[in-house]
């Protein structure tokens, strides 16, 4: 579970955040712009790593048992939905793998309470 969320902290996030924060890694709209257009390329590399485990028909990261590596997930593959992170299309394990979470009482009660219920489906 340690290895799993360290790969998410130091490949996806770190590659979501140049989108969101350019400005942390180069200065210039120049840079930001090259920074943003390298995004989706990165992302699909990284979630085919996470889709190759998936593929094997596991219902959840690690196996039958739900653990903190699920929502861990659900958030960055919701991130990757937007469509201005890569292609969501290419990984269908995963964007299962976001349907059951989104799915999970205990998930639609925390989105309800944050106001992102309507806008995470």
């Amino acid at each position: 579970m340690q290895a799993f969320h360290m790969f998410i902290a130091t490949t996806i996030h770190i590659t979501f955040r140049q989108i969101s924060r350019p400005d942390y890694y180069a200065d210039g709209a120049a840079a930001a712009d090259a920074l943003r257009a390298k995004v989706p390329e990165r992302s699909n590399e990284h979630f085919s790593i996470i889709e190759a485990q998936l593929a094997d028909g596991r219902p959840w990261v690690h196996g039958e048992r739900y653990t903190a590596s699920d929502p861990y997930l659900f958030v960055f593959a919701g991130y990757l939905r937007r469509g201005d992170r890569g292609d969501p299309g290419r990984f269908p394990a995963i964007m299962s793998h976001w349907q059951r979470v989104r799915s999970r009482a205990a998930v639609e009660r925390v989105l309800q309470d944050e106001g992102l219920a309507d806008s995470w489906r």
